[in-house]
């Protein structure tokens, strides 16, 4: 075996330019490696249109706000961990710089991205993505936050504003970036009081909505016409309803989100949902 940088020790042999093998001989080697990889970080890189990396380590934090387009050095098989200081954007390039995404890429603050050497020449080298390599540098977590529960709310057959119970988001870390956010609702029952069959109505916006006190709502759940579909004077199963829609432009951190239902209207009056609560389910690193 060849030491290339400290720490990290990677065999030389030859390997197959095909994405799918190249990552599972990333995760062979760092198996051969053994549990423990002994991360050894090198000195600052500066942004530029050629990403010049040191030779003092594998894992760098990259400064500034300068486009990437290629990293300069072409040893194939060597693996290189890039932590952004700040966005950016990478240039996908199919021989040069190759993204998983086959687009280029904006960085946030935080992002970690794994770049593996298919060599190529010191003066055209060739670097792929691989950001899944199960060693824990770019996890991402996540947190489910609760309202408290309201026994009843209730919809009757004129379209009205419903409050529904706001929710508390806590204890997400300093310098954390939420990037994505979603809202759910669940009930456990619904209830007929009109004798006739009931279910909701879509006349234009009848949607589950979220802001931040004091701000302005967005849709985070689309309901569509004849949900709920509850007999007359029947009580109907609970259900847990997920929104499809990113919300982090406006759930991005600690804070306290109010939550309504926009327009809610029913067929006939009325019509009861039991046990009411709201909840958010956050992606962040």
């Amino acid at each position: 075996m060849a030491q290339r940088h400290p720490g990290l020790q990677i065999p030389t042999e030859p390997y197959q330019r095909q994405q799918d093998n190249e990552e599972g001989r990333l995760h062979t080697k760092l198996h051969r490696i053994g549990t423990h990889i002994d991360v050894k970080k090198g000195a600052d890189l500066a942004s530029a249109s050629t990403l010049v990396l040191g030779n003092d380590g594998w894992y760098f934090d990259v400064t500034g706000t300068n486009a990437i387009t290629e990293i300069n050095r072409s040893q194939a098989g060597e693996i290189v961990f890039l932590q952004f200081d700040a966005a950016l954007t990478l240039t996908h390039d199919a021989t040069k710089l190759i993204l998983k995404t086959g687009a280029n890429v904006t960085t946030t603050a935080g992002d970690v991205f794994v770049f593996i050497s298919e060599g190529g020449t010191d003066a055209d080298p060739e670097w792929r993505e691989l950001n899944d390599v199960s060693v824990g540098l770019a996890t991402m977590s996540v947190m489910d936050f609760w309202s408290e529960i309201d026994n009843l709310v209730t919809v009757t057959s004129t379209a009205a504003n419903q409050a529904l119970k706001p929710i508390t988001v806590e204890k997400i870390p300093s310098g954390a970036t939420v990037n994505r956010a979603v809202l759910m609702l669940k009930f456990r029952a619904t209830e007929d009081t009109s004798g006739a069959e009931n279910s909701l109505v879509l006349a234009g916006t009848e949607h589950i909505q979220i802001d931040k006190t004091g701000g302005t709502y967005i849709d985070a759940i689309k309901l569509i016409a004849g949900m709920a579909l509850t007999g007359g004077s029947l009580v109907g199963s609970g259900d847990v309803w997920i929104g499809n829609i990113d919300i982090s432009s406006e759930v991005n951190g600690n804070d306290t989100y109010e939550t309504r239902w926009e327009g809610a209207d029913c067929t006939a009056n009325n019509l009861l949902f039991r046990d009411v609560q709201v909840g958010l389910r956050l992606w962040f690193r």
